[in-house]
């Protein structure tokens, strides 16, 4: 056979296997079809949710040590003494904001 035919085939196969799996699960209706895609929609949207839960849970980690560790290091060193008890006090409220209220509000 001439690799037309092989590849026309191999199309015709996964057409029928993905239309298979559309509508194979719920005998063909087509609502039962967009009920499918509603539920696959909403449990996208939920782990996109929580990955970006987990992300900015991270990365204002990252943000408030930071701070703080500057916030310590002005301090201390007496360069600037008032930005530094500020930049600690940010820290901690940035701490508290997404430590304590973030994980309540999502």
């Amino acid at each position: 056979m001439s690799q037309r035919l092989w590849i026309f085939f191999i199309i015709l196969i996964l057409n029928s296997t993905i239309a298979y799996n559309l509508l194979g699960s719920q005998n063909g209706t087509s609502e039962g079809y967009f009920e499918d895609l509603a539920n696959r929609f909403v449990s996208l949207a939920e782990k996109m949710i929580s990955i970006i839960k987990v992300v900015v849970a991270q990365v204002s980690r990252i943000a408030y040590t930071l701070v703080g560790m500057v916030g310590v290091l002005l301090y201390f060193s007496r360069l600037n003494k008032r930005m530094g008890i500020d930049l600690i006090k940010g820290a901690i409220i940035l701490a508290i904001i997404v430590e304590v209220v973030f994980p309540f509000l999502i």
